[in-house]
């Protein structure tokens, strides 16, 4: 079961965001999720993470 997609946006000049979302909601092309809400939590903590991660880039 996919959990996201990728289309072309193709949404008119004077819709707004929340607009946008709204009719995704009415289509069904975006629902909300079964799962119960859950806060998210770092698996490890290691200093240093983003200039390693940003060296892996070559930035």
């Amino acid at each position: 079961m996919p959990v996201a997609e990728n289309r072309r946006n193709t949404r008119q000049k004077h819709q707004s965001i929340e607009e946008r979302l709204d009719d995704l909601r009415r289509r069904g092309i975006l629902v909300p999720s079964e799962a119960p809400g859950q806060v998210l939590k770092p698996v490890a903590r290691r200093p240093g993470a983003l200039a390693r991660f940003l060296a892996q880039r070559g930035e």
